[in-house]
């Protein structure tokens, strides 16, 4: 048997005395009965908790418009891009048919849009929820979600223009620049690693185990390479956290088309023909640490077998070597979460495909807006008054032993040279 409420046992309570007085023809008890009768029925509730009968300030034009007349410093900590960087990103997706309303109502101006969205993809944890967010910039909490949807669509047009695979040209460019600068074998186009991007919450999935991962946090796992400018030229996404690196890259569309390039390449070689690879070319190949399998085209590092202590000496003194370019790719991902924190905790529910999609657009528009600014070059500093004072901070006795440290592994990288060089001599 339904309950029912207490406004409709009031308002019938109400309509029996106004019958009553209706009845008895008592005028004033008629009228006086009249207007809580009448006010009742009008009311969706009757007693509305206060705390609804609250409007918040919805101000959004002039507290957005303010943040951009503060100065250039203030205005990057906010939004974690210049003036400059943001009036450029304004004019390539401005005009994107997702701004366009197809109702009678107009859509917010593009620029209120992207300084929302903007605020949530460069900030994590409590700051990035949508209330925070609403109370920040004067927005409702659905308002915030979808202009922040509508602008990653946006950047996601992009795509296509700045994360993309280097051709024959750049490759080579990229081979010289490693083989000069970092000193490493001729071929390098290019590091590849994987890195985690942990969720905020545990997915409300019967399969939420496969997003565990080993570092103790729910979230996805990314494959990436980048050049020497740290630009990411290639990023593999939808694998949950548990998958190996391995596995990633051994189902990549990269490893089927770098692989299809090598057999073509030989088959070339032995019938003389012209070599032309559009991935990786002959003797190209890219640096990866000991977790990646080694092959025509992927160079890891080395590892220690099983019951070894120490690597052997070429095999320490190669992976010592290549360590200062492989470390580069760890940059760029460090650049990327310092830049666009959502990504250290993507505050998205997965709970279905679609989530999965949603989170994974999130993620691709933070890419694409790393190689559309990384060659801005001085956001990524440390910004003044995000840290402690460092002077308050320096250890005399830690600094002598790193500097002793580092005094004898360079004599150290002397005497192994020099053993080479005698070992060398000897042969001859």
């Amino acid at each position: 048997m339904p309950r029912r409420s207490a406004k409709y046992k009031a308002t019938a309570r109400a309509r029996e005395l106004y019958r009553m007085a209706t009845i008895l023809n008592h005028k004033q008890l008629k009228t006086s009965l009249s207007i809580p009768y009448h006010a009742l029925r009008t009311s969706r509730y009757l007693n509305r908790p206060k705390k609804y009968g609250q409007l918040r300030s919805r101000d959004a034009v002039a507290r957005i418009t303010s943040i951009h007349e503060i100065p250039d410093e203030d205005f990057r900590r906010k939004l974690h891009v210049n003036h400059t960087e943001f009036r450029k990103l304004l004019c390539l997706i401005k005009d994107h048919p997702v701004f366009v309303s197809h109702g009678p109502r107009k859509q917010a101006n593009p620029l209120l849009q992207l300084t929302v969205a903007l605020y949530r993809l460069g900030h994590c944890g409590c700051a990035a929820s949508t209330f925070e967010i609403g109370e920040q910039f004067g927005v409702s909490e659905g308002t915030s979600a979808i202009w922040t949807t509508r602008v990653i669509k946006a950047i996601l047009s992009l795509e296509r223009n700045n994360v993309y695979w280097p051709d024959e040209n750049e490759r080579k460019a990229i081979d010289r620049h490693f083989e000069e600068e970092e000193d490493i074998p001729d071929g390098c186009v290019g590091i590849i690693d994987g890195f985690h991007v942990p969720f905020a919450y545990k997915p409300a999935r019967h399969d939420a185990v496969d997003f565990f991962s080993y570092k103790g946090r729910y979230g996805f796992n990314i494959l990436g390479i980048c050049d020497h400018l740290k630009r990411i030229r290639y990023f593999q996404y939808g694998y949950p956290a548990s998958a190996h690196d391995a596995r990633i890259f051994k189902n990549c569309s990269l490893f089927e088309e770098a692989n299809a390039d090598a057999q073509s390449n030989r088959e070339a070689m032995l019938q003389g023909r012209a070599v032309h690879s559009e991935m990786i070319s002959q003797g190209e190949y890219l640096l990866a640490d000991s977790a990646f399998p080694a092959g025509d085209w992927c160079v890891p590092l080395f590892k220690r077998r099983r019951g070894q202590n120490d690597l052997d000496r070429p095999e320490a003194k190669f992976n010592k070597k290549c360590s200062s370019a492989r470390v580069k790719i760890e940059h760029a991902y460090g650049i990327l979460k310092n830049r666009w924190q959502s990504l250290r905790s993507l505050r998205v529910k997965i709970c279905n495909v679609r989530d999965e999609g949603v989170a994974t657009c999130w993620i691709q528009a933070c890419v694409v807006l790393h190689n559309l600014l990384i060659d801005t070059g001085d956001w990524y500093n440390q910004l003044d008054g995000d840290a402690d004072e460092p002077d308050d901070y320096i250890d005399i006795e830690r600094m002598q032993e790193r500097m002793e440290r580092v005094l004898e592994r360079h004599r150290e990288e002397e005497e192994d040279e020099a053993r080479d060089a005698r070992d060398a001599s000897n042969l001859t």
